[in-house]
C-alpha cells in the first residue's frame, strides 16, 4: 500500500512539475514557428510578436489589413506582398534589410508584410506555400509576379521590374 501511495505521489508531483512548466513557457515574450523556430523579439511589434514592427520605416512599407485597402494602394502605384513570419530567418534578414533601406524604396512603390502564419485564404489565392515569398499585385489584386529568395530592398525591387 505505501508503494502504491509512493507511486501516486510521484505521478501527481511530476504532473505539477511539467504543468508549471507549461505555464512559464506559454507566459513568455517568446514566438515561436514550426520546429520551434524563435522571432527575434527585437525586430517584433511588441503588440503581437507574430507581426514585424513597422514602426518607422515610412509610408511606403505596411502591413496587411484588408485586400480591398492593398488593391486601392496599387491603383496608385506598384504593390508587392512579402509573405514573412517572424520565426523565419531568411524572412528577418529580409526585414532587417528593409529597417536599414527602406528610404530607398520609390515613393509610390508599397511593400505590404503579410502574416505568413494567419493568411490562409491569401496564401491560396496566390499559391503560396513557403513564407519569404512576395507577390507584386495589380489594381484589382491580381498576381502578376511571384517569386521568393530575394533578401534586399535592391533585389526586390528589381525582381518586381521596378528601378529605384
Amino acid at each position: 500500500m505505501k508503494k502504491l501511495s509512493l507511486f501516486v505521489a510521484l505521478i501527481l508531483l511530476g504532473g505539477a512539475v511539467f504543468a508549471n512548466g507549461q505555464a512559464e513557457q506559454s507566459s513568455s515574450s517568446s514566438y515561436s514557428g514550426p520546429m520551434g523556430l524563435k522571432a527575434d523579439m527585437s525586430l517584433v511589434n511588441p503588440a503581437d510578436p507574430s507581426q514585424y514592427n513597422l514602426t518607422g520605416l515610412g509610408p511606403s512599407v505596411t502591413a496587411f489589413t484588408t485586400e480591398a485597402e492593398a488593391q486601392s494602394l496599387a491603383a496608385h502605384g506598384p504593390t508587392i506582398y512579402f509573405f514573412a513570419a517572424t520565426w523565419c530567418p531568411n524572412c528577418q534578414a529580409t526585414y532587417k534589410d528593409i529597417q536599414a533601406h527602406y528610404q530607398t524604396i520609390p515613393a509610390n512603390v508599397h511593400l505590404v508584410f503579410v502574416d505568413y502564419d494567419k493568411a490562409s485564404a491569401l496564401k491560396q489565392k496566390y499559391g503560396i506555400t513557403m513564407q519569404h515569398t512576395f507577390v507584386l499585385i495589380d489594381s484589382q489584386g491580381n498576381k502578376v509576379k511571384a517569386w521568393a529568395g530575394t533578401r534586399t530592398v535592391a533585389d526586390i525591387l528589381k525582381a518586381a521590374g521596378i528601378s529605384s
